[in-house]
């Protein structure tokens, strides 16, 4: 038996929305997550279902699934998420 390889094939498409855009996500166990995606940086508000809030911000990687545009949010609403969890660390 020889070893198999799947080959992907990457797609860039440019689309009409403007940088920086920001995403908002609930997962499974309703933790929250905003995003701030720049093109540079992707910075990162987590408010978990027990409590638990972390910042982070990390190097941009590229958007890979169109689904994450489904997932837009609005300036105000991450800022106010933000302000939520910089309260969390006073």
């Amino acid at each position: 038996m020889k070893l198999k390889l799947r080959e992907h094939k990457v797609i860039e498409k440019e689309t009409d929305i403007d940088l920086p855009i920001y995403l908002y996500f609930q997962g499974e166990y309703m933790e929250d997550e905003y995003i701030k995606w720049d093109g540079k940086y992707k910075t990162s508000i987590y408010f978990d279902f027990v409590g638990k809030t972390k910042l982070e911000r990390d190097k941009c990687p590229p958007l890979l699934q169109e689904y994450q545009l489904r997932n837009l949010c609005t300036k105000e609403e991450f800022e106010y998420a933000l302000e939520n969890a910089l309260k969390d660390f006073k």
